[in-house]
């Protein structure tokens, strides 16, 4: 049992898990101060500081962490740059064997992208209408078994 509490005003979103799985519910709650209560443990991912952090810390699938490494001739234990971030234009990491492209957000310059013959489920992390993605053009996941839930 606990409270989670929010000073800003804006819009919250927020899901429960039980051990890694999510429930099918989440809640969207909007503008001003609030708390809600809850039974059960919330953990807050750590965010990626380029510039700070290891390859491996930004892109937390070993697979998708290799291929962004030796783009750069670099090992996934080197920190992941500001340059870095900025230059990647164009990734091809088809058949990667990638189960997770968490990190894939950060590379707000992408222009096209090639995930085709992994392992993804997930395609979450880009979203080509959010404005932090504006020069993508062209995205490959093919091969992949990825669920999507209609909109009404």
């Amino acid at each position: 049992d606990g409270t989670y509490t929010w000073n800003d005003g804006g819009t919250h979103t927020y899901s429960w898990s039980n051990q890694g799985s999510y429930s099918n519910t989440s809640w969207t709650t909007a503008g001003g101060a609030g708390t809600f209560a809850y039974s059960g443990t919330i953990i807050n991912k750590a965010l990626c500081q380029p510039g700070i952090d290891t390859i491996a810390a930004c892109f937390p699938d070993a697979n998708f962490a290799r291929g962004i490494a030796s783009l750069y001739g670099k090992s996934i234990s080197d920190t992941f740059t500001l340059a870095m971030q900025k230059s990647t234009t164009n990734l091809d990491l088809g058949n990667k064997a990638i189960a997770d492209i968490t990190g894939v957000e950060l590379l707000t310059e992408i222009q096209t992208l090639y995930l085709d013959h992994n392992q993804i489920s997930d395609l979450t992390p880009i979203n080509p209408n959010n404005a932090t993605w504006p020069r993508l053009k062209w995205l490959d996941a093919t091969g992949q078994s990825i669920h999507v839930t209609p909109t009404p």
